[in-house]
């Protein structure tokens, strides 16, 4: 039976977290919740995001750097249907917000671009939508989830990345915990890899200083998933100044939470003096919110003004279109014969500030995707030193890097790098290989060896997941 890819490291708290969640507020419930009683939402882990993959800037990846010009409103275009999860009585019932936010909507919208951007399909149709239904009965199905309550965010979409989903048209959605548990989660879809992304990273949103970049990805025109607390009414009639949505701390409900989507911003809408709101789509239908509520954003989604939006919202995520062409440039030596070809087309640095943070990163193509467990990287002489760091997702395309906080780029020419990783099969693969690395831009801060980040006691070289890389002669 299929399972998602997670980290070990991450059972502990997974495995204590779900002893929580028949007593949490999650996604909703088969019974009809009062307005504020703290339905409709997730389970907001920390620990599950923490373990997982750190996005990068949407600046981090430009070639060559720049630094971005963001437009005054962004529209995503092309994005699934707005789901309708529960029923017009009983939105957000039962619990699978986050299989709508991050496995239907973040999923499917991803699903239909390619690499270059250019859109592949309607992802508005049945057969070109993530199955939300089956989604979250195989998350029930592995302990990532309970229905009503809902439950993780990242199983979704880590099983996105490594096998991709039947469709809506596959598997409906009906709002009920009996016709989950009914879902044949046996049955294969020849069809499910075409729903597939190539990569998925988080990051936490941390406050309005977050804004520039959340909306740098909306730019990219990637969307974002996101989860925090509800406010109160929220499922009902949202309150609306000038058309934005507009609340307060005071009214979010304790131990709540929900997930939706960004697919937009706009600097200019809104009430005087307190312009600017990002686009959320929800997943209570189109009926939602009601016409009297004085909404300017289309049926089924609504403008949140930016303060409303960062006093609640905890974390978000954004992913990155699977490429299916041949993987081209460094190419890596495996261990395993079955494994898919493998290869590095970008390896560099990216210093963003003088003095600041500096990035090792590498870009990887993989022609089917591997869950990388861990990642050692050799730098050239005259340093001596390996850096060992985490990953565990699966991956086909995307990125792994280095992030030392010291101030100094890391040392350019030739690295050594080897990715313990394991197939689809479970079977094990080493890839390895030699690339050669560059100095920083757009900042040229001195060069170092790894070494000088472990002259002190705090901690100075971090790996993908944010967690501290393991430094060795």
């Amino acid at each position: 039976m299929a399972t998602f890819g997670r980290k070990a490291t991450a059972g502990a708290a997974l495995a204590a977290l779900l002893l929580l969640l028949a007593g949490i507020p999650g996604c909703g419930d088969d019974m009809t919740p009062s307005p504020d009683d703290g339905q409709y939402g997730s389970v907001l882990n920390a620990e599950e995001f923490k373990n997982a993959p750190q996005a990068l800037p949407v600046e981090a990846l430009l070639q060559p750097p720049a630094t971005l010009i963001l437009p005054q409103s962004v529209t995503l275009q092309n994005t699934p249907a707005v789901a309708m999860q529960g029923t017009t009585q009983s939105p957000g019932s039962p619990g699978t917000c986050e299989a709508q936010s991050f496995g239907y909507g973040l999923g499917s919208y991803t699903a239909a671009r390619a690499p270059d951007g250019l859109v592949k399909w309607d992802a508005a149709q049945p057969a070109n939508e993530v199955s939300a239904a089956y989604q979250f009965a195989l998350a029930i199905n592995n302990g990532f989830a309970t229905c009503p309550k809902g439950g993780l965010v990242t199983p979704y979409l880590s099983r996105l990345t490594g096998f991709g989903s039947p469709s809506t048209s596959d598997v409906p959605y009906q709002p009920s915990c009996t016709y989950f548990s009914q879902i044949d989660l046996t049955k294969v879809y020849p069809n499910a890899p075409r729903l597939r992304i190539g990569s998925f990273a988080t990051f936490n949103i941390n406050g309005s200083a977050g804004l520039a970049r959340i909306q740098s990805y909306l730019a990219n025109q990637q969307a974002v998933g996101f989860s925090g607390r509800v406010f109160k009414n929220y499922s009902g009639n949202p309150t609306m100044t000038d058309g934005v949505f507009y609340d307060t701390a005071a009214n979010i409900v304790p131990n709540s939470g929900h997930g939706q989507l960004l697919v937009g911003y706009d600097n200019n809408v809104g009430a005087a003096g307190r312009k600017g709101a990002l686009l959320v789509q929800n997943s209570f239908g189109t009926n939602w919110p009601p016409t009297s509520s004085g909404s300017i954003a289309p049926p089924g989604k609504l403008y949140w003004s930016y303060d409303t939006f960062f006093i609640s919202q905890s974390f978000a995520a954004v992913a990155y279109p699977y490429d299916p062409s041949p993987p081209t440039g460094t190419m890596l030596t495996s261990s395993n014969p079955n494994a898919p070809v493998a290869s590095i087309t970008r390896a560099f640095q990216w210093a963003p500030l003088a003095g600041g943070e500096v990035y090792l990163i590498f870009l990887h193509p993989l022609a089917e995707p591997v869950r990388i467990s861990s990642l050692a990287i050799k730098e050239p002489s005259p340093g001596i030193d390996t850096a060992t760091g985490q990953y565990g997702q699966y991956i086909s395309s995307g990125y792994t890097y280095l992030r030392r906080t010291d101030g100094k780029e890391f040392l350019a020419g030739n690295y050594q790098l080897k990715f313990q990783a394991q197939l689809i099969d479970g079977s094990p693969v080493t890839y390895s290989a030699t690339v050669a690395v560059g100095h920083a831009s757009p900042a040229t801060p001195p060069a170092a060896s790894m070494a000088a980040t472990a002259t002190t006691s705090t901690t100075m070289l971090f790996d993908t997941t944010g967690q501290a890389a393991l430094l060795t002669p």
